[in-house]
């Protein structure tokens, strides 16, 4: 399907994630502006984000937008970007700092009309939503969710601000909630290790355990990441499932794994491996349905800041 005519502009545009989002609209045949203090020669327009306001965006037809900027500026500039006057607006995970700021972007979007989701995009990985849709019929039908895990880690990184256990962890945890909503569990408790080169915030490795709780049944939950991986980047997802039959007085399992990439690549990145993903999202704003809400990323943010605070 072309969108010939869809009119986006990308704030951050001429950034690492900005430059994807770029690429995967222009191939949605969509026209694409960036809004930035450096141009993307791929964009049919640019704006100066150092001397133009965001609303010069919306009087030329750029109505939606994408706010692709590093995780300290997005608070503050998609608070700006709310009164512009756009009708869409796709921001960036995790969305803010912490969950609070977060939940006042929300809270200013809905008042003002806009239809405002959140970049978690592994939701639009095929096989992901496959599962989803799965296991919510095992659900059904009868099944409770036993076990579920998140294993990630990217191909190289050095020392870095971002911490850990809010920025890279936010996808993990993601699609950790995802599944916990599919199976109507929600987080009961949780405790994080981690393994650091110096300070809390610049952590190695870290692995969360914990346990969900629902109507008449608890599972066990793990999330683990690391900075660096020989084998390039990488997610494992494990849910496990099974349902009593009580004539039988035997449990019927369920379960799956899934890989990404399905091959390991030592040269793989995280752009590479969840590429589809990426379009999918991006093709999510130009229909204007399908969309993550930005509630669901509130509830990222409140798992990260309980993570954060058992590590302190």
């Amino acid at each position: 399907m072309s969108y010939s005519g869809t009119k986006v502009v990308v704030i951050g545009g001429a950034g690492q994630a900005g430059k994807i989002h770029v690429g995967n609209l222009l191939g949605l045949g969509a026209e694409v502006a960036c809004f930035d203090v450096v141009e993307n020669p791929d964009c049919s327009k640019n704006y100066d984000a150092k001397s133009v306001e965001h609303s010069a965006c919306v009087a030329d037809g750029f109505k939606y937008a994408i706010v692709a900027l590093p995780d300290n500026m997005l608070y503050p500039h998609t608070d700006k970007i709310l009164d512009a006057g756009f009708e869409r607006v796709l921001i960036e995970k995790p969305g803010s700092l912490n969950s609070e700021d977060l939940k006042k972007l929300n809270d200013k979007a809905t008042a003002k009309g806009i239809a405002f989701t959140i970049d978690y995009q592994r939701s639009f990985d095929g096989r992901v939503s496959k599962l989803t849709e799965e296991i919510k019929s095992l659900v059904a039908d009868g099944y409770k969710l036993d076990y579920v895990s998140v294993y990630s880690c990217d191909k190289a990184q050095p020392p870095q601000a971002a911490h850990q256990a809010l920025n890279q962890g936010c996808h993990d945890y993601a699609l950790l909630l995802g599944i916990l909503e599919a199976t109507n569990v929600s987080v009961k408790e949780l405790q994080a290790r981690g393994v650091n080169w110096g300070e809390l915030k610049d952590t190695k490795f870290l692995k969360i355990t914990g346990t969900a709780t629902g109507d008449d049944n608890e599972a066990i939950f793990d999330v683990q990441m690391g900075r660096v991986n020989s084998t390039g980047t990488f997610t494992e997802f494990y849910v496990k499932l099974s349902k009593y039959d009580q004539e039988k007085d035997m449990y019927t399992p369920f379960e799956t794994k899934l890989n990404f990439p399905e091959i390991p690549d030592p040269d793989s990145l995280w752009s590479d491996v969840w590429a589809e993903a990426f379009k999918n999202s991006a093709e999510a704003l130009l229909k204007g349905e399908g969309g993550v809400p930005v509630s669901f990323g509130v509830s990222v943010l409140e798992f990260a800041e309980k993570a954060i605070a058992s590590l302190s």
